[in-house]
């Protein structure tokens, strides 16, 4: 099995298990965000690790690493041509969920209308005043209009409190005593609130710490490639202040896309179908878009998934589309 450099952002947290990169804390690119690509340590630690490796390589993020992920791909790619040793045998990245382009990314009222979370009125607002594409800008810049701030409210009034919009269908814990924990002050507690509180498996959300168990678990952190060199401390959550350099979230990715599948960079798109962070369709559009700028031809067509003769959907599987320019083959 090709090893595989995994990250796993939640908007606030960030971790990263590779072989043996100096371990000065678990969350390694904790400031990658706020840094030039190009002259990031944690971009020439991790040049230096994968240098060393002679397996072929799987990059692999979401959410807005949809950014990350791609340039670290060009920055490889440049590495390998810029340095004559032993090259980093970048195979394929993949990106789940990803905010490649804010134009198209966010555009998420028609998704929230379809699962019946907004009204038509609400979605009349999105469409004619402030949609999330233009609300995601204004924020960037710390400059929020009346306009967005009035419909950002009819939608947040339209969610409530117990409605996840990275996942519209999640179960959260209705424990009294865990329930008074939803208090937490700052966006970061917040979010560790609900990773804790919130289960994708329906039988028990309360459990509070599967995320942190199931992540120590040496099994599983042999099926990642993860702590091979036997760490003394665990996998935590990160902690402390994130610092976002904000204005790269408005880049537009898909350009760095097309060039990657030129050079004959696998890039598979998956999406969960209950995000309405970033939904399936408008990841769809962008996979569409690609295909048709680099005249890619479908192998396949969508269709439903089973799990032992069961059709699954969000909770268990994931709709994706694969894109390769070796032999222009576009696969749904």
């Amino acid at each position: 099995m090709e090893k595989m450099l995994s990250q796993e952002p939640k908007h606030s947290s960030r971790w990263i298990y590779w072989y043996s990169i100096p371990p000065a804390n678990t969350c390694l690119f904790k400031e990658v965000l706020s840094q030039p690509i190009y002259s990031s340590r944690y971009n020439k630690d991790i040049l230096a690790e994968l240098s060393r490796r002679i397996d072929p390589l799987l990059t692999l993020s979401n959410s807005c690493f949809g950014h990350y992920i791609p340039q670290l791909a060009d920055l490889i790619l440049d590495y390998n041509k810029r340095f004559s040793g032993r090259p980093i045998k970048l195979k394929a990245i993949a990106l789940g969920n990803p905010l490649l382009d804010p134009d198209i990314s966010v555009i998420n009222a028609e998704s929230l209308c379809s699962h019946g979370v907004i009204s038509d009125e609400t979605l009349l607002l999105s469409k004619t005043v402030c949609n999330a594409s233009r609300h995601l800008k204004e924020s960037i810049h710390q400059n929020l209009s009346k306009e967005c701030i009035h419909v950002l409210n009819k939608l947040e009034e339209a969610m409530g409190s117990y409605t996840d919009p990275g996942d519209l269908i999640l179960p959260i814990c209705l424990s009294p005593t865990l329930l008074g924990q939803t208090f937490y002050q700052g966006t970061h507690n917040r979010l560790h609130w609900k990773l804790a509180m919130s289960s994708a498996v329906a039988t028990d959300p309360c459990r509070g710490d599967e995320i942190r168990q199931y992540l120590n678990t040496p099994k599983v952190q042999e099926a990642l490639h993860a702590n091979t060199t036997h760490l003394s401390s665990v996998w935590e959550f990160c902690r402390g202040h994130l610092s976002y350099q904000r204005e790269s979230i408005g880049i537009n990715i898909i350009p760095l896309l097309s060039k990657l599948l030129k050079s004959s960079i696998l890039v598979l798109l998956f999406n969960g179908d209950q995000d309405s962070k970033i939904p399936l369709t408008q990841t769809r559009i962008i996979a569409n878009m690609l295909a048709k700028e680099l005249k890619l031809v479908p192998v396949g067509s969508y269709a439903l998934w089973y799990d032992k003769k069961q059709a699954c959907f969000a909770k268990s599987c994931l709709l994706f589309k694969v894109f390769s320019s070796i032999h222009s083959r576009f696969m749904v």
